[in-house]
């Protein structure tokens, strides 16, 4: 089974756009199976009032050194994550080095710039309003919240629950329990963090 294999079996690969993209979180497990011992991120530059940053990030381990360079900004990421410009950058630039590390020519996912313009809202499913107390008790029997799904789909540039077919529905929630404990554990900590920025900026405004 080769690296590409791995990372989809494992579910740490996202299609977007008819395009295969592996997630940060995929590299690392990866690299670590593949005898990494540490990652360095360097910051070359980081303006804090233009939230600009520039960073570098070395990955080390048992098939050598590898260095490669990442940016953010927020012309070039989500709007949801604009004011965390610099981890974005660090994430980036430690999965461009990863992917060096690992000889794998795919994308990451956090690689991807952030969209420019917002979606247009897609109007809820009318079977949603009928079916919403049934989906609910289904998310919360698998250990999810519809917060947290909510979430994971708009980071998959999908259409929020409410506005899925049943179908899509069921097949969402098909794929949510039958992830992995370690992979949903790292979808709640992003959508906790997420939640964390959200609450820091209505702090700031």
């Amino acid at each position: 089974m080769d690296n590409k294999q791995k990372l989809r079996k494992n579910g740490y690969t996202v299609k977007l756009q008819g395009k295969e993209y592996v997630t940060h979180a995929g590299l690392l497990w990866l690299a670590h199976e593949n005898g990494l011992t540490g990652v360095n991120v360097t910051i070359v530059s980081w303006d804090a009032k233009e939230r600009a940053a520039v960073t570098t990030a070395t990955a080390t381990g048992e098939r050598g050194t590898f260095t490669d360079i990442g940016d953010a900004d927020p012309s070039n990421v989500g709007r949801n994550i604009a004011t965390a410009c610099l981890r974005m950058s660090s994430t980036r630039s430690s999965s461009r080095a990863l992917r060096l590390y690992l000889g794998l020519g795919m994308t990451a996912l956090e690689e991807l710039p952030g969209k420019q313009e917002a979606k247009p809202v897609k109007a809820h499913d009318n079977d949603f309003k009928v079916n919403r107390g049934s989906f609910m008790g289904t998310l919360k029997e698998i250990g999810w919240s519809y917060e947290e799904v909510t979430f994971i789909c708009e980071k998959l540039d999908k259409d929020r629950p409410s506005q899925m077919e049943q179908t899509q529905r069921n097949s969402l929630v098909k794929w949510l329990s039958e992830l992995s404990p370690e992979r949903a554990e790292e979808w709640k900590l992003l959508h906790d963090e997420h939640q964390q920025i959200k609450k820091e900026e209505t702090n700031a405004s």
